[in-house]
This record gives structure tokens, sequence and C-alpha cells, in this order.
């Protein structure tokens, strides 16, 4: 049986429990997962990498993210597509920001340690429309610390516009 066949007999709802399973370390769901998310991994990479040949390395690059960090996904936090698509925007706007030596696409300047968490929850925010749940779980965090980091860069960045 292919792939694509196992997948097309995975009920509806059945990418939370393909997560959940990967995290437990099933290669073969995991397999199911990327043939099921893949396109639209690919698609929101290439929103944010504009080499075609780049974003597929970052798209691969998001699915070993998202093996690595499975065991954080929480299906009463958020959908297993919204999760995986929020790691896909989040190493795609790592691997981004990394190409330039001081600034990112929105021009502001790179920081190291909390500061540059607090600017990834940023853009996971208003970029990559997660919910404060959502980037609390991508960022293993609480959503109090989730909500400090967003509103600390919120203030930074009037400052530096006001």
């Amino acid at each position: 049986m292919t792939r694509r066949q196992t997948r097309e007999s995975a009920p509806t709802g059945g990418l939370e429990q393909l997560l959940l399973d990967s995290a437990g370390g099933d290669q073969s769901a995991f397999a199911q997962l990327y043939d099921a998310l893949a396109p639209q991994v690919h698609g929101l990479v290439r929103c944010v990498v504009e080499d075609p040949l780049v974003a597929e390395e970052v798209t691969v690059s998001a699915f070993v993210e998202t093996w690595r960090r499975a065991r954080a996904f929480d299906p009463a936090r958020g959908s297993a597509q919204s999760w995986v698509l929020a790691t896909a925007h989040l190493v795609a706007v790592r691997h981004r920001r990394g190409g330039r030596s001081t600034a990112g696409r929105s021009g502001r300047p790179r920081r190291g340690g909390a500061g540059e968490l607090g600017w990834d929850a940023l853009e996971l925010a208003y970029l990559g429309g997660c919910t404060e749940t959502e980037i609390s779980t991508l960022m293993n965090t609480s959503p109090e610390t989730t909500r400090g980091r967003i509103t600390d860069s919120l203030v930074s960045l009037s400052r530096k516009n006001g």
C-alpha cells in the first residue's frame, strides 16, 4: 500500500492522531502527515522564501522540525494542521532572517536571546496568524510568557516608529 492510499483511508481529523503517533516515533504516521500537509507547508514557505530551490530545502527543514518537536503538540490547544503550518512559518522566517546580516524583512534589527523570541512570537501572531495558544505550544512557553513577549516587542516597535 502506498502512502497516498494510506492517507486517503485515514479518517477526517486524523491529522491530530498522525502527529501524536509521530511524536511516539511512528515513521509511517509521519510519512502520512507529510503527504497530507506537504503542499500547504511548501506553499506557506514559498510566501516567505523567494528562491524556489531554497524553499524546497526549507520545507524539508520544517518537517524535520515538526518531527523533532512533535511531542510538544497538544490537540486540546489547536489543530495539527495549524501547528505544523505555524512550525513551518517559524522555520521559514528564521531562515530568511538568517540570510541577512543586520535586519529581517521588517527592517528590524536582529537580536539574540529573549528579544529574538519576542520578535518570533510577534511575527507568528501578526504575520503567521497564529493564536496565542499555538505560539505558546510552538515556543514551549506559558500563554502569559508569550503574551508578555508580544507586548514587549510591540512596545519596542512603537518606540522605534514613534
